[in-house]
């Protein structure tokens, strides 16, 4: 595996908050460290995978290649414009430099059965900035959006509207859609200029050096683990460019270094210890006609030095190790499809939709921020299995794959003598995506679930004393929310009738069937009566392995492989389309043995899927 994730398990003798084994490693900070010779790590080697910014510059609202940008409150574009919908849409746009910017836009109100005005208020990332009061017929508005507001990387326009309008109110149609304004197109530019002509591309990596040209801007993300400097140096800036550094951690903007020339700096990364962090790098200019070809910045070195640690390992975390890798422990690895991790009560949720799962964490390991790379399965279950992001793996739509070049998971612990098995009827699993690749046997059934008549064979058939990694995806809680009648029991309004499916959901999005109250509220309660439901399967997995006497070798992990918006929240139903918490943040719980004496926590720190092989591997004593 690609060693560029981290160890759940490995970090526990660096980062006590995020190690389960708190008792052994005592009270963060209590270790004593020595410092050594100083390590770097060269991000120009990362930039690859770092995040390219380039300034949005135009978007054509009825180009359907637009469609991400549109996030909420829209309908599909028609002939040369897009409608939005409801009370409020939002539109998604990028910013290089943290300048201000002109907006133009073309747009028109529905029309009002009662003649009312149209108004319109537009708020930049969740702030107020104007209102506007279209006519009916389309015309050109220009909007300020302020420097101070301004953010590098995404940026959201919001748009509130007064008034909404179905066509079949005031006209002979069947169209029930709740309208309240169309837009042809959002213009971007400086203030005082017409659009700019660059060079392509903006950002460009040659001889080991970056070349960077203005209305542009390249961003890494790190977690310092220490106290860690980073170190720059600009060989080329001309005169009428400055250069700009921008470091953003948890807790907002920690530093703005600026370079008015050539030269290099350090800038001590002190504090930032266990947080998120990103470095963007952007260039700001004094011109305003089209940029030459000339104007240019080159970084041509970016590091983090790092000092090298040399800490002691406790006796009972040594001993946790020796156990781990000589105990021949079992993984039994358990997904239960789109879980947003908020609707458990393990998290705090108001219903008690988990019971197992809550007991089970009292116990165990319960990772309270913890995340999907990816809101749908084909790409979430390709990191799981390959350890990279999607981009790289490759298994992004319906119609790609895993690479063939990249190791599975369960290729490299068969090479390690561990057998590993697939139990679950999810279609993704099909041989055409290559996520069943590699597997020791597979247990396949589209209509039943079979995990009790799986378990059942594997341990027939297999030795007790060979490793084992089986993975188990299960298909609820995900839609169509349609449980058991008997895990019905959260209150909810009886005078509903409707099918929770996807396809009914889509009819809710585009305002075929109206969202009331009363609608979202069963909705929610018929997704929490199936996480009931999955939390029922989870006990049954579990309740095998006690009946059988196999506690005593088998690690549990209990999670999902994304989340799920069951509430119509930020506009859309489902998965697969924001990265909003809803659709990506899911419960990952561990159990181990209690021989193995692992005490209870809830550690903080974010982790998510792309960390989860190589944390694997080293309970199966790989590394």
């Amino acid at each position: 595996m690609k060693k560029i994730k981290f160890s759940l398990l490995l970090c526990m003798a660096v980062i006590p908050a995020l190690v389960f084994i708190v008792s052994s490693c005592g009270k963060p900070g209590s270790e004593k460290t020595a410092f050594e010779t100083r390590g770097s790590r060269d991000l120009l080697e990362d930039f690859d995978i770092s995040e390219h910014i380039y300034g949005t510059r135009y978007i054509d609202a009825a180009d359907p290649k637009n469609e991400p940008l549109f996030i909420s409150g829209w309908h599909k574009p028609e002939m040369d414009f897009r409608w939005a919908q409801g009370k409020k849409s939002t539109l998604l746009f990028d910013a290089a430099q943290a300048h201000s910017l002109n907006l133009e836009m073309e747009c028109r109100s529905i029309k009002s059965t009662d003649n009312q005005n149209q108004k319109i208020e537009v708020f930049l990332n969740s702030k107020k900035i104007k209102a506007i009061e279209p006519g009916t017929s389309f015309d050109v508005y220009h909007i300020l959006l302020p420097d101070d507001l301004m953010e590098i990387g995404k940026n959201t326009l919001t748009f509130a509207y007064q008034l909404t309008e179905r066509p079949s109110d005031s006209l002979d149609t069947q169209d029930q859609r709740s309208l309240s304004a169309a837009f042809k197109y959002f213009k971007f530019t400086r203030p005082g200029e017409e659009a700019v002509k660059t060079p392509e591309p903006l950002i460009q990596k040659k001889s080991g050096e970056i070349i960077h040209f203005p209305e542009s801007a390249f961003t890494f993300y790190l977690k310092p683990s220490g106290p860690e400097e980073l170190e720059t140096e600009i060989s080329r800036l001309p005169r009428n460019i400055k250069a700009h550094i921008k470091i953003s951690s948890d807790k907002g903007v920690f530093r703005h270094i600026h370079f008015k020339k050539a030269g290099s700096k350090k800038i001590a990364l002190k504090g930032l210890s266990d947080q998120h962090v990103k470095i963007a790098f952007y260039l700001e200019t004094k011109r305003k006609s089209a940029y030459s070809s000339q104007d240019f910045a080159v970084w041509s070195g970016i590091r983090i030095l790092e000092p090298v640690k040399k800490t002691g390992v406790s006796p009972e975390l040594a001993e946790l190790y020796k156990e781990l890798h000589t105990g021949k422990f079992d993984i039994v690895y358990v997904a239960l499809d789109a879980f947003h991790a908020k609707h458990s009560s393990l998290y705090g949720y108001r219903r008690n939709t988990t019971p197992f799962l809550k007991k089970a964490g009292e116990q165990g390991i319960v990772f309270q921020n913890f995340y999907a790379n990816s809101p749908y399965t084909l790409a979430s279950t390709g990191t799981l299995l390959t350890s990279r992001y999607s981009h790289e793996h490759g298994l992004i739509e319906k119609d790609t794959r895993i690479h063939s070049t990249l190791p599975h998971l369960t290729e490299i612990l068969s090479s390690r003598s561990v057998s590993s098995f697939l139990i679950t009827g999810q279609p993704w699993f099909s041989k055409g995506w290559g996520l069943s690749e590699g597997f020791t046997r597979l247990y396949y059934n589209r209509y039943k679930i079979i995990f009790t008549e799986a378990l059942t064979d594997i341990y027939a058939h297999d030795h007790k004393n060979q490793q084992k990694f089986i993975y188990i995806h299960l298909h609820p809680p995900h839609s169509p929310y349609l449980p058991p009648k008997k895990f019905r029991i959260f209150p909810a309004p009886d005078n509903i009738s409707f099918s929770p499916t996807p396809q009914n959901f889509r009819k809710i999005e585009t305002g075929e069937i109206k969202a009331t109250d009363d609608l979202l509220d069963y909705i929610e309660s018929m997704y929490d009566a199936n996480v009931l439901y999955a939390d029922s399967l989870a006990e049954k997995i579990y309740d095998f392995f006690k009946e059988n006497k196999l506690l005593g070798n088998t690690i549990f992990i209990f999670t999902s492989d994304h989340g799920d918006a069951c509430k119509m929240q930020h506009g859309k139903f489902g998965h697969n389309t924001t990265l909003f918490q809803e659709m990506v943040h899911i419960p990952f719980i561990m159990i181990f043995p209690k021989k193995l004496a692992v005490p209870p926590s809830s550690p903080q720190i974010p982790a998510s899927v792309v960390d989860v092989p190589v944390t694997l591997l080293e309970l199966f004593g790989i590394t």
